[in-house]
């Protein structure tokens, strides 16, 4: 059975996308004091422009885009509201060896389809 790192130790990666952003995401290692925080203050973190790479700020101003209207957040694939604490949504995930927690959010605004303005 693998050892899991003392919760100290642990390393917090959080990750952000809108729902058509394809592989385009944002990715940024939190301190621990993200831990304690609530989804929508964890996306305001992640949006943040300081530090970000031009391609992540293509990203980050799409997601606040898509914010500017009614909106749902998915948090490793289940539906979450931007209050919830983002505790206990992390996910453990290995990559290349090392372990971490993991917390992917994906944002989409809300469409109203086709045929709703003929009604």
């Amino acid at each position: 059975m693998a050892e899991t790192a003392p919760e100290a130790e642990k390393r917090y990666v959080g990750i952000a996308r809108t729902a058509l952003g394809g592989e385009s995401t944002i990715m940024k290692p939190l301190a621990r004091e993200y831990v304690s925080k609530t989804v929508s203050e964890l996306l305001e973190y992640m949006v943040e422009p300081k530090g970000l790479k031009e391609d992540e700020k293509v990203v980050a101003r799409s997601i606040q885009k898509e914010m500017e209207r009614e909106y749902t957040i998915s948090a490793n694939g289940k539906t979450v509201a931007p209050s919830a604490a983002v505790k206990n949504l992390f996910e453990t995930r290995r990559h290349r060896g090392t372990e971490f927690e993991a917390l992917e959010l994906e944002i989409a605004s809300v469409q109203e389809g086709g045929l709703v303005h003929y009604l």
